[in-house]
């Protein structure tokens, strides 16, 4: 599933493109973008909820590597929306979907292994927080 969800991602036509602005034009595809991200999220968090101490770690270290990736992939998606984006429309689950992102950050937190892990975990989810503060208005 989440092979044929990032083919589709990678398959999307240019005008569904975050970079597609224009000057004086809202460019309303943020929404259909934080859907995919809060799709990938929710099949990453029920991966990591379903490892254990007894999962090879090896697939451990690989499925935990790759949460990171989505995770900080959608701290990036949030810095990048403008104001032609945030001032779009917004899907009424967007809400919900930009918290899951939290949720995610602080589930990959409580499950760290080491300091110097934690401590990224928690600059990142103080990043997310101060994105989402100043961009509030919109």
């Amino acid at each position: 599933m989440q092979l044929r969800l990032k083919e589709w991602f990678t398959n999307l036509p240019d005008c569904l493109s975050m970079e597609n602005t224009h000057v004086m034009k809202l460019n309303s595809v943020g929404y259909l973008r934080l859907a995919y991200i809060a799709t990938e999220i929710s099949l990453h968090r029920r991966i990591l909820l379903a490892l254990s101490p007894s999962t090879d770690p090896r697939l451990y270290s690989i499925c935990r590597s790759v949460a990171r990736e989505r995770f900080i992939f959608a701290i990036d998606f949030v810095q990048s929306l403008k104001p032609q984006h945030l001032s779009s429309f917004w899907y009424f689950a967007s809400p919900q979907n930009f918290a899951l992102i939290s949720v995610f950050g602080t589930l990959l937190l409580s499950t760290v292994s080491s300091h110097e892990e934690a401590e990224f975990y928690r600059m990142k989810l103080k990043e997310y927080r101060w994105t989402l503060k100043i961009n509030s208005e919109n």
